[in-house]
């Protein structure tokens, strides 16, 4: 029986009216074909048509997600400096987040006014209710993060589950390491990315199973090999050429990592064999059936899907991770029979949600957990039957929630995305350039908030104090005394102050390493900006000339991809 039987009614009749053919997408000018199985999508989903391309509509999304933003704001409660990923300088207010969970939001409440836009409504409230700061799943210890899943000691980490991890995103079970994006199972490593079960290994790419290795890219079950790509079951490998264990071993002796010269020659060496002299599958997709998209694991039915593990019957989908199922156009890790959701964790038939979390049936929320039945609020946990945080009875909620839905609906208000003002960071910390590219065209055509991130207070108490300069210090770790823990230093390149923590000097001594002469925040950004992207591009296959569709990858625009069967044959006769 349905509960909204005006609006259902409503978007039947237009489905019913819609047809397959050319669309032009309302922000970009962009042609595109709706199919039928796009119709038979919006129908499964009960959503009125995309006015948008699907593409564009994922962009709007990431345009709104606050990426490896780390910025000092202020605590609506105490009045104290926090760090949060919520920038200042947006109208968003901030609470710690274990005050933010004792808190009942319903007494924030707005009337229903049908009358005027949906999405006016909704920024007021969400502007009136504090966001959670850090927004953890799981209780860090001792650690800066955001996102955890139960980080302990780590510094800097969002999204992640770490043991003494300095710098990370999208790291799971890492310990003893540091700059670590994206990767699983990962001890005692530097810099590592879209990786898994590494052990004591420095720069790394695209690789597994590998343990003492530096610079490497694509290898598996590796040992002992430096500036190497494209490699299974070897040892002591020196630029790809195979030595013999004294002649690997006379070679390292020769080097120093631990100058910060040395390392940055080394870097240049590998960003050269990387875009010049690798080879490049058209995709890392692995263990997977009926999919189209990059960065796929274990996944079935996956149409134009990026960065997902274990999902199946997705299609448009963004880090569509767990068990998730049935979820379009969207971010549903842990999801089932998601449409639209910028973000939706571990819930259930959720539409156009930004970050619901254990929750069901509810649409258009910001920032709700364990609920149920909800429409339109923000920072609910553990309420049902709401429309703009405003308890209903289940009669009262279904009969309000029909008239708004309605409205929205009649208005072309019902299936849009927030407006890009509900953005709670500068654009250019955005993950957008993680999967799309963000050229000046697209940025105007989305209309992104953009602005400069230093605004109010951002970067922390810094001015008029001593700041040291980047060319102060010193270039090997040898030379680097504890008098440089916690001192101000400037990094012009982004003009934003940083220091060097003290966990973070005792990794670079264990390691041998140069300290990073730099802000934390673009070093990380740009390991996360160099990953293929969810955009496609057609080429040609480097060695057989086959066209194929491969993602695009702006830090490495003219690498050499091969089709599958040309880079399995490459991996059997060189590897």
């Amino acid at each position: 029986m349905s509960h909204t039987p005006n609006y259902d009614a409503k978007v039947k009749s237009i489905l019913d009216a819609t047809t397959p053919g050319e669309r032009v997408c309302a922000l970009t000018g962009e042609r595109w074909n709706m199919t039928e199985k796009d119709i038979e999508m919006f129908r499964h989903f009960n959503v009125p048509p995309l006015k948008v391309h699907p593409e564009t509509y994922l962009k709007q999304m990431m345009a709104l997600h606050t990426g490896y933003s780390w910025w000092w704001n202020t605590d609506m409660a105490t009045g104290k400096p926090i760090i949060t990923n919520i920038h200042p300088h947006t109208e968003f207010k901030v609470m710690n987040d274990e005050a933010w969970y004792q808190e009942d939001f319903t007494k924030d409440h707005l009337e229903i006014n049908l009358n005027k836009s949906f999405f006016d409504q909704l920024y007021t409230l969400a502007t009136t209710v504090p966001i959670s700061a850090q927004k953890n799943f799981e209780k860090p210890h001792n650690s800066i993060a955001r996102h955890s899943f139960g980080d302990k000691d780590s510094y800097f980490v969002e999204g992640s589950i770490s043991n003494k991890l300095l710098f990370g995103s999208g790291a799971f079970h890492v310990e003893d390491s540091m700059e670590v994006t994206y990767s699983q199972n990962i001890t005692q490593s530097y810099n590592v990315s879209h990786c898994s079960n590494l052990n004591r290994c420095i720069v790394a790419r695209e690789s597994r199973d590998c343990i003492s290795s530096s610079f490497i890219f694509d290898c598996r079950d590796c040992e002992f090999s430096f500036m190497s790509s494209n490699k299974r079951h070897r040892k002591y490998l020196f630029y790809n050429e195979q030595l013999t264990e004294q002649e690997w071993k006379a070679r390292m002796s020769e080097m120093d990592l631990s100058d910060f010269d040395v390392f940055q020659n080394y870097e240049s060496d590998f960003a050269k064999l990387m875009s010049k002299e690798a080879i490049w599958p058209e995709n890392f997709n692995e263990k997977c059936e009926n999919v189209n998209g990059e960065y796929l694991n274990n996944c079935v039915n996956a149409e134009r899907a990026w960065f997902s593990d274990g999902a199946k019957n997705i299609r448009w989908a963004l880090w569509d991770n767990f068990t998730s199922d049935d979820n379009a156009v969207g971010i549903d890790p842990g999801s089932t029979h998601g449409y639209g959701n910028p973000a939706s964790v571990n819930s259930s038939n959720c539409r156009f949600c930004y970050f619901a979390t254990r929750s069901q049936n509810c649409e258009y929320c910001f920032e709700v957990y364990d609920s149920e039945h909800c429409f339109g609020c923000v920072g609910l946990r553990r309420k049902k039957f709401c429309i703009f945080n405003k308890p209903y009875t289940e009669e009262e909620y279904w009969e309000k929630l029909d008239a708004l839905k309605c409205t929205m609906l009649d208005r072309g208000e019902y299936g849009d995305l927030f407006p890009q003002h509900f953005a709670l960071t500068p654009f250019q910390h955005t993950p957008f350039q993680a999967v799309f590219e963000g050229t000046p065209e697209i940025k105007k055509q989305l209309g992104v908030r953009d602005f400069d991130a230093s605004f109010d207070g951002a970067y922390g108490d810094w001015q008029g104090k001593e700041m040291r300069e980047i060319d102060e210090m010193p270039k090997k770790i040898d030379k680097v005394g504890d008098e440089w823990i916690g001192r101000p230093i400037m990094d012009r390149s982004i003009n934003r102050p940083f220091a060097v923590l003290a966990p973070e000097l005792a990794f670079y001594r264990k390691m041998r390493l140069p300290l990073r002469r730099g802000h934390f925040v673009p070093r990380i950004e740009a390991m996360l900006f160099s990953l293929s992207m969810f955009e496609q591009i057609h080429v040609s296959c480097a060695k057989c000339g086959t066209l194929m569709t491969a993602s695009k990858n702006t830090a490495y625009p003219e690498r050499k991809i091969y089709c599958r069967a040309c880079y399995l044959q490459y991996l059997e006769t060189h590897s």
